[in-house]
């Protein structure tokens, strides 16, 4: 029994990813989940809770920007302690993280829900994210010493590429630079670059190297 409901829980949030892929979360219903997943909708209340819960699973199984960063704070722990390569690390996240956004049409899609809907899950999820990407940000500042407010640079650069990543379904061009083509990309991935190469910081020493002095 169990085994047939955890395939079934499977094949519901299968067809909700399915109906947010091909029509936006506007799509999304429980008549037409259970239509997509070949279902009787009630198991969407017995399973989940409702609508709602399915909804929330199905966020929260595709929260990329929690998968994107999963093994970063051991990557730090086992990166040489020199200041370039942390610089590299941090341009290289910020570049995966901005590409996942361009070449995932369901990436895009989940921010604008996220951006658009005021309600329990989507604050749920949103508070999630946001907790996760403290995390990412102190396990860097507690290996760097700098004067500069990382945080707020961070906000302006997550920001930026959650904005423009958004309007380049709508805009091909935004203030000179071509968003579709991999030229106009390519430079703003160089101007990111720029702003974290102008970050003055030093490595922290660990603290059993310090114990030892």
């Amino acid at each position: 029994m169990e085994k047939n409901r955890k395939a079934t829980e499977e094949i519901l949030l299968a067809a909700v990813g399915q109906i947010v892929k091909t029509k936006g979360f506007s799509g999304v219903g429980v008549n037409a989940v259970a239509k997509q997943a070949g279902v009787s909708k009630m198991l969407i209340y017995r399973y989940f809770d409702g609508l709602e819960g399915l909804i929330g699973t199905w966020i929260l199984e595709n929260s990329y920007w929690m998968e994107d960063t999963g093994s970063l704070e051991k990557e730090l722990e086992n990166l040489p302690r020199e200041a370039f390569v942390y610089r590299d690390t941090m341009k290289k996240m910020f570049r995966d993280q901005w590409k996942g956004l361009l070449d995932e049409p369901l990436r895009r899609e989940l921010l604008r829900w996220f951006i658009a809907e005021e309600n329990p899950i989507s604050r749920d999820a949103l508070e999630r994210i946001e907790t996760r990407g403290r995390e990412i940000s102190h396990s860097y500042k507690d290996k760097i010493d700098t004067a500069e407010d990382i945080d707020a640079i961070t906000a302006i650069l997550i920001g930026g590429s959650y904005y423009l990543t958004l309007i380049s379904d709508r805009v091909d061009v935004f203030n000179g630079v071509p968003l579709g083509e991999p030229e106009g990309q390519e430079r703003l991935y160089a101007a990111m670059d720029g702003i974290l190469d102008r970050i003055p910081f030093t490595i922290k020493e660990k603290e059993n190297e310090n114990e030892n002095l």
